[in-house]
């Protein structure tokens, strides 16, 4: 497995996967209750495999992405011993429809979040240490951008980089088809300056693949990265991340939790951050609302905004309307040693949210079943909880990464297993999983 850019926390077992997010909804999840009505396993004997993304479309099919070190589903990889990007297709009743591979022969390639357009294209992105279908290669880990149909059809792929590492870590489609990817760079890029240890940047291309513009977000001496992305109708779009530095104003922790707007030629609008002193803040999890207000979610390992922190670390919910004002922060956590995390948010047409994650205790009256359980939570407009579910398998580690709704209120879940769930039996070291609530 390659190892990528690795963020010291307090916790074991992290992976750092970016969810994606939609163009500003206009369904509804209210009635979704939360019941398990499917989940589903994918893997290879002996190896490990990291379901990171998921999205919907128009037809209500699943789309899972993450990487691979093993042969998935018949797919032969390109290099034996390294990631591969992975595509997988579902209908609504979870029934397989395809798996596609896409790899290099120079190093691994892994994907970290996965959006769909009007046209039930798929766009993915995440980072690759290799060509990938004659793109250049700088030299070290590049972000990609590869766009598919509907049927497993690759249209384009592209690849960016600097010769140092440029991650990506989320993906978002625009009212108007264009796709936005977003991560951290260690060195100038597309001729933007580096201005920290670690930059935020954007990058926006056209449907075509044509890159439209990129920017770069920095503190001297400092780090900021981005770890999602989602966009509204008219093009704005705004990152979720952490940074060490005071990016608008003064930082407050040792990393504080960050979320910024630009507008649809990339000039930054506002950031804000928020922290604890002493402490570290993530922010891995961005949506909006139809009314532009903002979310996002995280973790955090002291007690935030006037709310006091229950476990070791403890899941945050943050809203902020459209001009970035604070609206409310709500935590969620159990018990002084454990840690609960949101890695994923999104929200519907009236502002129901949806997170997805993990704990390692007893959650709002649910059982833990493993080491580690995957979590969805639902909260409505208001911040209030309305119900908790978890996942899991004994003595094993599930874990969720990326969550996406369908145009019936369905809720879809992906992350990582290794143990077996309901009535699946776990394939590998490591099994990608995706779960449907309804």
């Amino acid at each position: 497995m390659v190892t990528l850019f690795v963020i010291l926390t307090e916790t074991t077992n992290k992976q750092s996967p970016a969810p994606e997010a939609p163009v500003a909804p206009t369904t509804s999840t209210s009635a979704n209750t939360g019941s398990l009505d499917w989940v589903r396993q994918s893997g290879v004997a002996g190896a490990s495999t990291y379901g990171n993304g998921v999205a919907s479309d128009s037809a209500g099919n699943l789309y899972v992405t993450g990487y691979t070190d093993g042969s998935l589903d018949g797919q032969i990889k390109t290099t034996a011993g390294v990631n591969e990007l992975f595509l997988t297709k579902y209908d609504s009743s979870g029934n397989k429809l395809w798996t596609k591979l896409l790899g290099s022969s120079s190093g691994g390639t892994m994907a970290y979040a996965i959006a769909t357009d009007s046209s039930n294209n798929v766009y993915i992105t995440g980072t690759t240490s290799g060509s990938l279908d004659g793109q250049t290669w700088s030299g070290s880990m590049d972000l990609f951008l590869v766009k598919y149909d509907s049927t497993g059809s690759k249209l384009w792929t592209r690849q960016l980089g600097n010769g140092n590492t440029t991650d990506a870590r989320g993906i978002a489609i625009d009212g108007f088809g264009n796709p936005y990817v977003t991560g951290y760079t260690f060195s100038s890029l597309d001729g933007q300056t580096l201005t920290g240890v670690s930059d935020l940047y954007v990058v926006k291309y056209n449907s075509s693949g044509n890159k439209q513009w990129t920017k770069l977000l920095g503190v001297a001496s400092k780090s900021v990265n981005s770890t999602a992305i989602t966009s509204d109708s008219p093009g704005n779009v705004y990152v979720s991340g952490f940074t060490n530095g005071a990016v608008d104003g003064a930082v407050t922790g040792l990393n504080d939790s960050l979320v910024v707007k630009f507008n649809s030629s990339g000039t930054k609008q506002w950031a804000r951050q928020l922290g604890v002193s002493g402490k570290n803040t993530y922010g891995y999890g961005v949506a909006i609302d139809a009314s532009g207000n903002v979310y996002t979610t995280g973790s955090t390992y002291g007690s935030l905004d006037g709310n006091s922190l229950t476990g070791f670390a403890d899941l945050f919910l943050i809203k902020y309307d459209t001009s970035g004002n604070k609206q409310w922060t709500k935590l969620l956590g159990i018990g002084s040693n454990k840690n609960t995390e949101g890695r994923a948010v999104i929200s519907d047409s009236a502002g129901i949210l949806h997170i997805t994650g993990y704990t390692s205790g007893n959650l709002d009256g649910q059982t833990l079943s493993g080491i580690q359980d995957l979590i969805a939570v639902k909260y409505d407009a208001s911040g209030n909880k309305q119900w908790t579910k978890l996942l899991g398998a004994s003595t094993k580690q599930t874990n969720g990464y990326g969550i996406a709704s369908d145009s019936s209120g369905n809720l879809y879940a992906t992350g990582i297993t290794t143990g077996s769930l309901s009535d699946q039996t776990v394939s590998g070291t490591q099994d990608s999983v995706a779960v449907k609530l309804k």
